[in-house]
C-alpha cells in the first residue's frame, strides 16, 4: 500500500476522526478566453495575423469532505483587486487576487485561516495539486 495512505490512515485513527472530518482541496486554472487549439476550419482561416494567444486566467480552489456532504465555499483567484462584477453584489464565492491569478503561499494561508477554518471543525485537510508552503497548525478554538 502507498506510504502516504498508510500514514494518513494512521493519523485519522490516532485522532479518532470520521470520514466527514476528512477534507480534500484541489486547485484548478481556467483560461476563460482561450480559443480551442483544434478546429474544423481550414488552416488559412484559423491563422489570424496579429492575434496573440489569450492568457486571461482565473484559479479555483474547491474543497469538500470525504463523504461530499459539506462543501467549503468556492475560492476564486483573479487579477483584479476589486472586480467590477462584484460591485453591489453579494458574491457566492470567496475571492482574492494576484498579479498572475495564481495561488501563492500568502493567498493559500489566507484561504486556510479565513475560509477553511471558520467553516470546518476538527479535521484533516489533504491538499491536491496545490502550491502551498507546507505548514501545520493545531487550531483549538474551532473544535
Amino acid at each position: 500500500m502507498d506510504p502516504f495512505k498508510n500514514k494518513l490512515q494512521a493519523k485519522i485513527k490516532e485522532l479518532g476522526l470520521s470520514h466527514d472530518q476528512i477534507y480534500n482541496a484541489d486547485e484548478l486554472g481556467l483560461f476563460w478566453k482561450l480559443l480551442p487549439d483544434r478546429t474544423y476550419v481550414s488552416s488559412q482561416e484559423k491563422n489570424t495575423p496579429g492575434r496573440k494567444r489569450e492568457k486571461q486566467r482565473v484559479t479555483f480552489l474547491a474543497c469538500t469532505n470525504a463523504i461530499g456532504m459539506h462543501k467549503v465555499k468556492l475560492f476564486v483567484i483573479g487579477k483584479a483587486k476589486n472586480p467590477r462584477s462584484f460591485k453591489n453584489f453579494d458574491s457566492p464565492v470567496d475571492y482574492n487576487f494576484s498579479d498572475s491569478s495564481w495561488m501563492t503561499a500568502t493567498i493559500s494561508k489566507h484561504w486556510f485561516h479565513h475560509s477553511f477554518v471558520p467553516q470546518v471543525k476538527k479535521s484533516v485537510l489533504v491538499i491536491s495539486n496545490f502550491y502551498m508552503c507546507v505548514f501545520y497548525y493545531s487550531i483549538s478554538g474551532n473544535f
